[in-house]
């Protein structure tokens, strides 16, 4: 502001280039993202989308019972109100859910800019952290799978949490508005249970003097996040005892009900390395609905050589005096541990959502130590092979839930065209018959909730008939 005047002045033509070339840079980001996950974009609803869906379809249910269970095992309001929304302004159209979810990675990308740069990054390893984020191949599961949107939500949620918290002296106002949205966070998805804990790590290396007196202090300034962590606990493992099925721990708490942490124990180590695997962008995987994730050999040897990279050069950066690695690193553990207790037998590539910004902070941090040692005329040109290996990794292993369509997937979409041609327009709360059926189709329907949700029908009664149509 001009002291002499009162008017504020015009930025810098510096300044303004620099905000207009972040502009271009992160359009053209998502430009790339929607062009490399196209076949997920493009992909149809399955599964429990249609779970979702219907739950949207009744009178008031924004305000519900099923919206706000805390009894249920899966407590997401925040991404059935977004999906509920969704649906009333664009009806039973997937891809306009998986342009928004789109549009949710970009913002994803840009508070993990803002995040970087409060942290300490240059420009420079802030866009490279929010290019492996956006550009990582796990990110073709969310774009298809509008469910698994909650990841995208509660990573948004976590973001702004940190980037509040991250500051040299967080003031009272930041204290209240992070724990703010980390209740939205928490009513989003479960493994936003680890913010507390990744904040703490961060306040921890922003704080001065000697371990035990940070320690206290990052205590203090994260004691409000552990208090509402606490309260949703506990809420959670009370109402539980209400639950329509049997009595268990809320999802992602296994480790607090006996019985299901001794059901997840044994895969705990094929979790592990699926998670560790998928973290490095997988070129190749394949998803049976069956079985879960499969990796060749060669992935799985590439994964061990990239982290030993990363480990690497992050410890050398600590040697170095510069931190900001090694707390990325930090972050992905904690986010990567609650997964490998979720459930028996079956990984998702969604599993490591609240981990992957850690991941892409330490890939930032190094980016950005490398690109100093440089001459500058190489500097554009290796950050453009570095954003040409990701398009690639992404290209090649980004679509795997959708390309090939597994069975859940392409059945869906036949028996969506199957009821269209065979009932047009059928009355609120007639039967329809879904003749051809085989066992597989309810639970690939939700129970048939594809057609309720295709009708726009809470009330349509769906029978399946294995007999063949006449």
């Amino acid at each position: 502001m001009d002291e002499a005047t009162g008017v504020l002045a015009s930025a810098p033509p510096a300044d303004r280039r620099s905000k207009v070339g972040l502009v271009i840079y992160f359009a053209a980001l998502t430009g790339v993202c929607a062009l490399v996950f196209a076949p997920s974009v493009r992909a149809g609803f399955f599964e429990d989308d249609f779970g979702y869906l219907n739950v949207t379809l009744a009178p008031g249910w924004w305000h519900t019972s099923p919206t706000w269970d805390l009894a249920a095992q899966v407590f997401r309001p925040i991404t059935i109100l977004a999906i509920g929304t969704q649906r009333e302004l664009f009806g039973f159209h997937p891809q306009s859910f998986h342009v928004v979810a789109l549009g949710l990675l970009l913002v994803q990308g840009i508070l993990l800019y803002l995040v970087g740069r409060r942290l300490g990054l240059a420009r420079v390893g802030s866009l490279a952290a929010s290019t492996v984020l956006m550009l990582h191949t796990t990110n073709g599961w969310s774009l298809a799978w509008t469910a698994s949107t909650s990841s995208l939500y509660s990573v948004i949620f976590g973001l702004v949490v940190v980037w509040l918290l991250a500051s040299e002296q967080p003031g009272r106002r930041q204290v209240v508005g992070a724990t703010a949205v980390f209740v939205l966070a928490l009513l989003s998805r479960e493994i936003s249970m680890t913010l507390p804990f990744i904040v703490l790590v961060i306040r921890y290396s922003i704080g001065d003097g000697a371990w035990r007196a940070r320690a206290r202090q990052a205590f203090r300034e994260t004691t409000p996040l552990f208090v509402v962590l606490g309260a949703y606990l506990a809420a959670r493992l009370g109402f539980s005892a209400y639950a329509r099925s049997k009595p268990e721990a809320p999802r992602l708490v296994p480790i607090l009900d006996w019985t299901s942490f001794r059901e997840t124990l044994p895969d705990v180590p094929a979790h592990l390395r699926d998670l560790v695997t998928l973290a490095t962008s997988p070129f190749n995987a394949v998803y049976d609905p069956a079985t879960g994730l499969h990796f060749p050999a060669a992935v799985f040897v590439v994964a061990v050589v990239v982290w030993a990279v990363i480990v690497g050069l992050v410890v050398r950066e600590a040697r170095a005096g510069r931190w900001i690695g090694s707390v990325g690193l930090a972050w992905f553990v904690i986010g990567i541990l609650p997964p490998l207790f979720l459930q028996p037998d079956m990984t998702y590539g969604n599993y490591t959502d609240m981990a992957l910004p850690g991941l892409a902070l330490a890939v930032g941090a190094i980016v950005e130590s490398l690109s100093r040692s440089l001459p500058a005329r190489l500097r554009p040109v290796m950050g453009g092979l570095g954003v040409a290996v990701l398009v690639a990794l992404a290209v090649s292993g980004g679509n795997y839930l959708v390309d090939p369509g597994p069975p859940l997937i392409a059945r869906a979409a036949f028996l969506e065209a199957q009821a269209r041609r065979e009932y047009p327009d059928p009355a609120p709360g007639s039967t329809i018959v879904i003749r051809g059926s085989i066992p597989e189709d309810v639970l690939w329907t939700s129970n048939g909730d594809l057609f309720r949700a295709m009708y726009d029908d809470p009330d349509l009664q769906v029978v399946f008939d294995p007999n063949p149509g006449g």
